[in-house]
């Protein structure tokens, strides 16, 4: 097994970091506590975000490792539109198509956030408040590029962290 190789080689120093996803399920969590540079999440409260965060941050400290050393991700589905209602329709209408079950049994398991931009990036803002650093949007519509079109000229310039 010593002959074994991976290229490329990563460019940035110590590695290639290790991006742990889990929801509220406690040996995902440890996983990520243990060996995550990162910890991609897609619980659907704040409440449910801030349990989890704290769990990890507890079980990093048991081990000796900073908490603060792991970057926290956001992934989440996303209908954007300038008029809500028109988001709210066509998202849960690709949802029920994609999933081929209620749109409401989807959004129990996923954040599922439907809106205009506004809306939208109120809902983010609350997980950027608890520490979310890095966002993965999906788009739940069939006209991915007018989404894309949206986000960028609309939300895009919202969501840069310091």
């Amino acid at each position: 097994m010593n002959e074994v190789t991976l290229e490329p080689r990563p460019v940035q120093p110590g590695g290639i970091p290790l991006w742990v996803s889990s929801n509220w399920v406690k040996q995902g969590l440890r996983r990520v506590a243990k060996h995550g540079d990162a910890w991609i999440t897609n619980v659907t409260t704040l409440d449910m975000y801030k349990q989890c965060r704290s769990f990890i941050q507890a079980e990093a400290e048991k081990i000796g490792r900073d908490p603060q050393s792991i970057h926290h991700c956001l992934y989440l589905t996303v209908n954007v539109h300038p008029d809500g209602e028109q988001a709210r329709r066509d998202g849960r209408q690709f949802l029920e198509s994609y999933y081929k079950k209620p749109a409401a049994s989807v959004e129990e398991d996923l954040v599922c956030v439907f809106g205009s931009p506004a809306e939208v990036l109120e809902r983010i803002h609350g997980y950027v408040q608890l520490g979310t650093r890095t966002v993965i949007i999906r788009f739940a519509s069939p006209d991915q590029f007018e989404q894309l079109d949206i986000c960028t000229a609309d939300m895009l310039p919202h969501l840069q962290v310091g």
